[in-house]
């Protein structure tokens, strides 16, 4: 018997678990999607948002731990959600002494680039104006100004985590393959960058442009979740969970 891949996920900034409510559609029977829902959204509004990445990881890992039981997984994660996909794997590592047996960055620049922009500092009306015109509010909702405010507060912390983070240590690379998802035009990602992604494994390391900015992901979500599936049920990795 085969057993599943668990396929952990990780939202973008000021987004929540619902981003891959409709992945299912689209994955394979054999990959089963865990999305984690991150601090002070969804059904985790009540909780605080986080302070800082050592508060995060910690929490994070309690979310996931219940699900590393032995299973192969894998993790994805976009913009925010792929800077923990790097924290949460060191993590990992050093408590169970266990890897992904891939790992999905999108749309974030290698983790050891720092970004100069403090957005998380920007008043609440130039904030709201920087997230609508980055894509990261739906048409329907950008008129809703209670609705935007209410988010501020969580899109405020997600940035301030990204934008205050600093790497410790040096790289050491992974021993498994990882996949880099970027879009052409994405404003945040300098394109020209993403091939130091590379120095993160001993491995392979795949890229996968698309078309679109740095919410492509929502726009190609077919043609990414092909590319997870493909990756993940290869038969290289299916012989080794049989």
């Amino acid at each position: 018997m085969v057993s599943k891949i668990k396929l952990f996920c990780f939202h973008h900034a000021g987004g929540s678990s619902s981003a891959y409510y409709n992945w299912k559609d689209y994955l394979n029977k054999d990959i089963e999607i865990i999305p984690i829902e991150l601090a002070g959204r969804g059904k985790r509004l009540k909780v605080p948002v986080y302070t800082s990445m050592e508060e995060a990881v910690l929490d994070i890992y309690d979310l996931m731990k219940p699900n590393l039981d032995g299973s192969p997984f894998a993790i994805f994660g976009h913009s925010v959600g792929a800077l923990l996909v790097y924290e949460m794997i060191q993590k990992i590592h050093d408590v169970k002494g266990i890897s992904p047996i891939h790992a999905f960055f999108s749309g974030r620049l290698p983790v050891h680039t720092i970004d100069q922009q403090k957005r998380y500092t920007l008043p609440d009306q130039e904030l709201k104006k920087y997230i609508v015109d980055l894509g990261g509010i739906p048409l329907e909702l950008q008129s809703y100004d209670e609705i935007l405010d209410m988010f501020l507060p969580i899109i405020r912390a997600d940035f301030k985590l990204v934008e205050t983070y600093e790497l410790k240590g040096k790289i050491s690379p992974f021993t498994f393959n990882i996949s880099i998802l970027y879009g052409y035009d994405d404003k945040l990602v300098d394109n020209q960058r993403l091939i130091e992604w590379t120095d993160y494994t001993s491995k392979q390391c795949y890229f996968y442009g698309y078309l679109g900015g740095h919410f492509f992901i929502n726009d190609f979500t077919e043609e990414v979740v092909k590319v997870i599936n493909k990756t993940l049920s290869s038969s290289d990795f299916q012989s080794k969970i049989l």
